[in-house]
């Protein structure tokens, strides 16, 4: 019973970690602006997300059954510590703590570049507002230089080409 809880473990890290593949090439994408790439890898994230939870299911019903058998009845969300609790063989132990690990750290990496991948897009949409404003604003000429004795916003003292008398 123990190696079908190292096995669900074992094989949510594994998706994890294809998250992480993913999450990286959503980072060359953003960085280089192939929108239909992104929206490639966004679907395929969508898919292991789902595949996660239901390996994730998979594995809290794996877990509770191990409880029982062990004489730990109606425990709904079993940790990895109620595990440990009632484990007793060395070797399962430091299997299910080998697995563990690895889920652990792929969380965490994938953290990591989610966080980034969010950080690159809000700075590209940023960058695409401050584009926009710039050409949709009406130019602002208060960083420009002026003579002080010189009237702003009087159109009869513009010089130009074209003369209105003539």
């Amino acid at each position: 019973m123990v190696s079908q809880v190292v096995k669900a473990i074992d094989q949510l890290a594994e998706v994890h970690e294809q998250l992480i593949q993913t999450g990286l090439a959503k980072k060359q994408a953003i960085l280089s602006k192939e929108l239909d790439e992104l929206m490639r890898l966004m679907r395929i994230e969508s898919k292991l997300s789902r595949e996660i939870t239901e390996m994730d299911q998979e594995r809290s019903l794996v877990s509770r059954k191990l409880m029982m058998d062990k004489g730990v009845k109606n425990r709904f969300n079993v940790t990895y510590r109620n595990l440990m609790g009632v484990i007793h063989d060395p070797e399962e132990r430091t299997e299910l703590q080998r697995v563990h690990e690895r889920l652990e750290r792929a969380i965490v990496q994938l953290k990591q570049v989610n966080d980034l991948n969010q950080t690159l897009l809000q700075q590209s949409l940023d960058f695409i507002a401050f584009t926009i404003d710039l050409y949709l604003n009406p130019e602002d000429e208060s960083y420009t230089y002026k003579h002080p004795a010189s009237p702003t916003g009087d159109p009869k003292n513009k010089s130009g080409l074209y003369n209105t008398r003539a």
